[in-house]
């Protein structure tokens, strides 16, 4: 991991208290591979999550015989299916991104897109400071409302399209695992406490709250 650089002044009456995610930095000395089963084996507690609250429900409304479903009937070719699905999971993902930006902007922040490893990815824009409840609120944005949006919609969609739809609110839950992560973190920290990201998501709390060196959590 290459070393960060200087971080940005803090916020007048704050200090820095840590990195978020100092602790990770155990990883490095890792193989990628195992950071990334041990990232998908946490991924299937929401995606166990996803299972009981969206895909049970919607089979028991299959048995039932869809009746709210619009166009029961359509179906749809194996090479359909599997086009059909690869552009509902492709703008799930950007509407993932797009909500984070929104609850940004609903929080009076200016929001940044761009591009990480290949993914969209949404954050603030430089020199910016989020409140520990705004940051708590942009992180669990998507996932709370892609999931509510997504599971009373399902039942009006054509069977065949919302069995598509369901495999990417499932795999979206199963992705909001760094969400979650964050989320869990952020909220361990003061409630003073201001987040910016900057090499990292900087953690900064009033200089009068700091007595002694912080403890990684």
């Amino acid at each position: 991991m290459n070393e960060p650089g200087p971080l940005a002044s803090p916020p007048s009456g704050y200090i820095h208290y840590k990195n978020l995610f100092a602790d990770w930095h155990a990883w490095d000395n890792k193989p990628y591979w195992l950071l990334l089963l041990w990232a998908n084996l946490v991924a299937l507690w929401p995606l166990a999550a996803g299972i009981i609250l969206l895909w049970l429900p919607y089979q028991l409304y299959q048995l039932a015989g869809t009746p709210l479903a619009v166009y029961p009937g359509l179906s749809l070719t194996t090479s359909e299916v599997v086009a059909v699905g690869a552009i509902i999971i492709a703008a799930s993902m950007l509407v993932h991104e797009w909500l984070h930006g929104l609850a940004l902007l609903w929080c009076g922040y200016k929001p940044r897109y761009g591009f990480s490893k290949f993914w969209l990815v949404a954050t603030v824009s430089d020199g910016a400071y989020l409140t520990r409840q705004h940051y708590l609120a942009m992180s669990l944005t998507p996932i709370t409302v892609m999931t509510l949006a997504g599971g009373l919609m399902l039942p009006l969609l054509p069977p065949v399209v919302g069995q598509l739809v369901l495999v990417a609110l499932l795999l979206n839950m199963a992705a909001s695992v760094g969400d979650l992560m964050v989320t869990i973190r952020v909220y361990r920290m003061p409630k003073e406490a201001l987040f910016a990201d900057d090499e990292g998501i900087q953690v900064f709390v009033p200089a009068s709250q700091v007595k002694e060196t912080p403890v990684n959590l």
